[in-house]
């Protein structure tokens, strides 16, 4: 992905004025997946990577940055189980980290002032009750009942108060 984004004047504000110049973000990623499928289950590996260089024209030169330029990086890596009747039950690990460039101006108000950098590990459990089951409204109703669990090793370029970030998501999910 390219893009030139020209930044608000007075962020924060109502304002709908621009900067006249603009930065620029270019990402690049890969992913990859592989899954296996036995008798009464699958299992499926995924792993993906974003970087992000950052050319900061209008932020650096409206001291919103410290750097004319920065990166941004994103790696995670995922297994997941899924397996019983119709394979209903589903249990995911995830581990994830995001590094990049020191820059004050742009992460001043984060954790550790200074960096993006952040890594832990999520964990699922979910529950499909209409897998390929003549439930009403199958196939088009679809449903998925879940647990997600986020732990942080580092939050914003520090591990002070990291677990302070961590966080618990209860969820139902219908499709139709």
């Amino acid at each position: 992905m390219l893009v030139n984004v020209h930044p608000w004047t007075m962020p924060g504000t109502t304002t709908t004025t621009t900067l006249p110049q603009a930065d620029r973000y270019t990402d690049m990623g890969f992913d990859t997946q592989y899954q296996y499928h036995g008798a009464n289950f699958w299992f499926t590996v995924r792993g993906t990577y974003i970087h992000e260089s950052q050319k900061l024209d209008a932020t650096f030169a409206n001291c919103g940055s410290v750097n004319p330029t920065d990166t941004l990086n994103e790696a995670r890596a995922y297994a997941s189980l899924a397996y019983g009747d119709d394979n209903r039950i589903v249990l995911t690990a995830q581990h994830f980290n995001t590094w990049g460039s020191p820059d004050t101006g742009l992460y001043g108000g984060f954790a550790s002032g200074f960096s993006p950098n952040s890594d832990g590990w999520i964990a699922e459990i979910a529950y499909i009750p209409f897998v390929s089951s003549q439930a009403p409204g199958w196939p088009w109703f679809n449903a998925r009942v879940g647990v997600q669990y986020t732990w942080y090793n580092k939050f914003d370029g520090t591990i002070v108060g990291a677990s302070a970030n961590n966080t618990l998501f209860v969820y139902l999910w219908l499709a139709m």
